[in-house]
């Protein structure tokens, strides 16, 4: 079936073509209260004027919304993704069933699934309430921006509610600034074993930049600290909570193990090897941001990132550590490499650092400098 529009056209129910024009000047929506994705040999796109062919389908589904909590203050989004994952439960009407390709997808696993878009802000997963839900053996690749990493969206697989989710020997690869991989909000729990997970960010216009700010988007990083970029691979927010085994992860610039937005965070890595490809950038982050919480009546460290028989290779620093009574630690062998700081600790409030014995802090730069001495005498 072929299919010309040339005009807007809002449509009602999914629909497949072999061959679809937009033409100059036509546009395709969703009804209100809906979204419609569109997708060519399962690979989803942004919906623009052009010429489409192969296995064309434009997916009608109800918007997912959900209101998360951002430094106190309330902020309501609609979802759209691969498998919005509710209580258990698969919603198929939320869900873009187009775009999960091979394998199989239920109400409580995914086995040998690809997830493939170029449309910002597109989740592959989206799983909350009080779901289990366990991932194996998947390909996904994100391109295109996402417009708030502090709520997950657009991040590869997004956990919120009480969901616990586990990734083993998956591949989740995003492009774009703000497009994380992982988000593990609210109550969430995320495990990932044997993951290779990256990003890679560019640098944006001033114009932009401009655009961004006026909806309060973070684009990048607070530059007195002297940290650069515009994607974290990964970030914690609410009481989230992260535990990598065995995981290679990387981000090209800014960050790769992010917390923020966060009041009771625990992240847990081991034997895995966390990078930083680009010319900046921190490994893991350590921050207690919720003002409106009492952290006193805690009676534990708000955040703590425990760092056990891994490798980071950074150019900036190994661990940021900024507000609250956070804690990072270092044990087991743990090997920094780091171009500038072992770690780098500001506006920290009774928080602590342990570097435990046999974890090793190599700073790249000092290295270089004994060396050329070594040559001189």
């Amino acid at each position: 079936m072929t299919k010309i529009i040339s005009e807007p056209w809002v449509v009602e129910n999914t629909c497949t073509f072999d061959s679809l024009t937009i033409e100059p000047g036509a546009s395709i929506t969703a009804p209100e209260g809906k979204y419609v994705t569109l997708t060519i040999d399962g690979v989803g796109h942004t919906i623009e004027p052009g010429v489409y062919t192969g296995d064309v389908a434009l997916t009608v589904c109800d918007n997912f919304t959900r209101t998360t909590l951002r430094f106190g203050e309330e902020t309501v989004s609609n979802f759209h993704a691969g498998a919005i994952i509710d209580d258990g439960k698969l919603l198929k009407n939320s869900s873009v069933a187009a775009i999960v390709c091979g394998g199989t997808l239920t109400d409580k696993e995914a086995n040998d699934i690809s997830i493939e878009s170029h449309e910002w802000d597109f989740n592959g997963f989206y799983i909350t309430g009080k779901s289990n839900y366990v991932i194996n053996n998947m390909n996904m690749l994100l391109i295109g921006d996402g417009t708030d990493d502090f709520v997950g969206m657009g991040a590869g697989v997004a956990v919120t509610g009480e969901a616990k989710v586990t990734i083993n020997n998956s591949k989740i690869h995003t492009e774009g600034i703000g497009r994380g991989t992982i988000y593990a909000g609210g109550n969430g729990v995320v495990s990932m074993n044997n993951c290779d997970v990256s990003t890679i960010s560019y640098v944006p216009t001033e114009e932009q930049l401009l655009e961004g700010a006026k909806t309060q988007r973070m684009m990048e990083p607070p530059w007195a600290i002297g940290l650069r970029g515009n994607g974290r691979t990964l970030n914690l927010a609410e009481n989230g909570v992260l535990n990598l085994d065995n995981c290679h992860v990387t981000s090209n610039s800014w960050g790769v193990l992010s917390v923020d937005g966060a009041r009771v965070n625990r992240m847990n890595v081991k034997d895995s090897l966390i990078e930083i490809t680009g010319s900046n950038g921190y490994g893991c982050f350590c921050i207690c941001d919720d003002f409106m919480f009492d952290y006193k009546s805690l009676n534990d460290y708000g955040c703590i990132d425990v760092i056990d028989h891994s490798v980071f290779n950074v150019p900036y620093t190994a661990t940021l550590m900024s507000l609250g009574n956070g804690k990072v630690e270092f044990k087991n062998g743990s090997v920094v490499n780091s171009g500038r700081f072992g770690a780098f600790i500001h506006r920290n409030n009774h928080g602590l650092l342990q570097i435990h014995e046999k974890s090793v802090f190599n700073r790249k730069l000092q290295v270089q400098v004994e060396h050329i001495r070594e040559k001189l005498q």
